[in-house]
Formats: C-alpha cells, sequence, structure tokens
C-alpha cells in the first residue's frame, strides 16, 4: 500500500502549481476550510454512502503528520473532527491540510485555510473518477470552469495565479501521452 507522501512530487503543495503525481490527473478547485466546513463534510459523507464509496479518511498537516487517523466520516460526528482540525491548525500557524480516502482514490490539499485547494482524482480507477463526476460543482470549479470564467477570477484571484493554475492543470492528461 502506497503511504500518503509518496503521492507528492515535493513538499511545495501551493496552489496554483501542480504538486502531485501524474496519475491524480483530474481535478477540482474549492475555497473553503479543508475539514472545517460543515456543511461540506456532511454532503461529502452523504455522497460517499450514495456511491458506495469508502468512508474512512486521513487527515495531515503538510509534514505528513496524522491530524485524524482513519475517520469514518459521518454526521454524528463531525463537529468534533473539526474542532480537532480547526484546533491543530490554530495552534501549528494555519498549516495546510491534506485529507485523502484510506485507499487513496482521492487526495485534497489546501496550503492554508484561506487559500485555494484542490481535489485530485485518478482517472485511470473506476471508483475514483465516479466520485469526481458525482461531486457537487456548485462546491468545485473544475479546470473547464475555471478557463470559461478566466476573466470574472481574474479579477478575484489575478492573472499570474489563473495562467500559472491553467498551465499546470488545464493540459495534465495530454502531457502524459
Amino acid at each position: 500500500m502506497k503511504k500518503i507522501n509518496d503521492i507528492f512530487i515535493g513538499q511545495h503543495f501551493c496552489l496554483p502549481n501542480n504538486f502531485l503525481t501524474s496519475n491524480y490527473d483530474t481535478f477540482l478547485f474549492f475555497d473553503f476550510g479543508l475539514g472545517m466546513e460543515p456543511e461540506f463534510l456532511e454532503y461529502f459523507s452523504d455522497l460517499l454512502d450514495l456511491g458506495g464509496f469508502n468512508k474512512q479518511v486521513n487527515v495531515f498537516d503538510y509534514d505528513f503528520n496524522i491530524i485524524v487517523d482513519n475517520w469514518i466520516l459521518k454526521h454524528d460526528d463531525l463537529l468534533k473532527y473539526i474542532k480537532r482540525i480547526i484546533g491543530y491548525v490554530d495552534i501549528n500557524d494555519d498549516n495546510g491540510i491534506i485529507m485523502a480516502d484510506t485507499d487513496l482514490n482521492w487526495v485534497a490539499v489546501q496550503d492554508i485555510p484561506i487559500n485555494w485547494g484542490v481535489f485530485a482524482f485518478q482517472s485511470s480507477k473506476k471508483e475514483s473518477i465516479r466520485l469526481f463526476h458525482m461531486m457537487n460543482r456548485d462546491w468545485f470549479v473544475d479546470i473547464e470552469r475555471f478557463k470559461s470564467m478566466e476573466k470574472v477570477l481574474i479579477r478575484e484571484v489575478g492573472e499570474e495565479f489563473i495562467n500559472i493554475l491553467l498551465s499546470n492543470y488545464g493540459n495534465i492528461r495530454s502531457k502524459q501521452a
């Protein structure tokens, strides 16, 4: 079984740069605190139930220290774990968060809670890509929406951010072929 740190190219996890190994080639971008948003975690838990996906996740900091080990996402314990994650982030100067299912079908990364983050999937794994297609686009922006919203987003996040993001994530699959 792969270790979580084996799926990263390096330890500079900062959007808009791509920092994941090439088998993670399908992405959704988000702008909420990873592991800290109860409404999203409830939605995500329900989605995992609906699709019959693995609900067991691990939450790490950027040094791959475990924050929450083998958390089975369910409504009745969300607040307990959210408090643990928020407390850890506060104590560790807004350290980034990595969240992944225990099968490593997907990984979500956010360098600090106020920055954009990325959910990454493996298009070669049916389970992974099926989850990608089921996820609610209201919570996320995929690379195609970034391209179509480029002018609006330039005002929000800056032209340099958009250009680097598109060059790093816009044609990842074609680079591998």
